[in-house]
């Protein structure tokens, strides 16, 4: 989904109102569908399984981290990036599943 503005014309004053976006990232056949993601500061990632094996998602950038726990096939996890910088994203339970998240 594109990040939008919408601006509101009140008594002759503009105010502009941001919108958040969501980025999906697939998992399957043990890798991310993209290895590098560059979004604004307040958009949502979310990361889909569609592996038939359990994942889990890891965010370590941004003086965050955090781990969104196990991620079984169908399961959807999601999180909000509300500061700059760049993110790295694994699943711990296959290390080499890796991509990263650069927020601006």
């Amino acid at each position: 989904m594109k990040r939008f503005t919408i601006g509101l014309l009140i008594a002759g004053v503009t105010f502009g109102v941001a919108f958040a976006a969501e980025h999906s990232i697939v998992q399957k056949d043990l890798t991310f569908a993209q290895s590098t993601i560059t979004i604004p500061v307040g958009d949502e990632v979310l990361w889909g399984n569609i592996d038939n094996v359990t994942h889990n998602i890891h965010i370590k950038g941004g003086g965050e981290d955090i781990d969104l726990g196990l991620q079984k096939f169908g399961q959807v996890l999601k999180h909000t990036f509300d500061k700059p910088g760049p993110y790295v994203i694994m699943c711990t339970i296959h290390p080499r599943m890796k991509m990263v998240v650069t927020v601006q």
